[in-house]
């Protein structure tokens, strides 16, 4: 378990991160994920890379590890390992990430690369096989995204989920939970 098991919210975490997804889905995220030993974070899309660190922060995890499909990166990320320059699709990108992971599996993986259905769809067979049994994975953008929204019922109608969703008029776009 992580540092924080005894908080009952996680959003003065989240605000000192300033990751990009909802405050509140992030949140709700979090306490779910309480439950479960995270020693390995993987994550695609890291954009600004606030999620990220906020997985470390929330978690001590032993290795967290990022995919950025741009070489570019904004702020420090310190001690996270963050893989660049080519899409998570890519072969040599797979390659990569199991080399950073040296034969460990992976207890969380987070997924807010790619929106189309070919992407997300790629990013869940090319990865949710590195997630240990008893592992999570999380996709965004799950509610709003086309090309995720429906892979998302592929995922529900196949495993045990949890969606957390601010609803109409709020900023949150949807985060889904699968239990593997």
């Amino acid at each position: 378990m992580g540092r924080w098991d005894d908080v009952s919210d996680y959003l003065w975490l989240i605000d000192k991160h300033d990751p990009s997804q909802s405050r509140w889905e992030l949140n709700q995220l979090l306490l779910a994920l309480k439950r479960i030993e995270i020693e390995t974070v993987l994550e695609i899309g890291v954009h600004r890379g606030g999620s990220l660190r906020l997985w470390r922060s929330a978690f001590l995890p032993s290795l967290c590890v990022g995919i950025n499909w741009t070489d570019e990166y904004e702020g420090d990320i310190g001690d996270l390992v963050l893989i660049t320059g080519r899409p998570s699709q890519d072969p040599e990108t797979l390659d990569r990430v199991q080399s950073a992971l040296s034969e460990k599996s992976v207890d969380f993986l987070f997924i807010d690369g790619g929106h189309s259905y070919e992407e997300v769809s790629q990013d869940w067979t090319n990865y949710s096989g590195l997630v240990r049994s008893g592992g999570v994975v999380a996709l965004h953008d799950v509610v709003i995204e086309a090309g995720v929204w429906k892979f998302w019922l592929w995922l529900e109608a196949r495993h045990r989920t949890s969606l957390f969703y601010e609803g109409d008029g709020a900023p949150g776009t949807g985060t889904g939970m699968v239990w593997l």
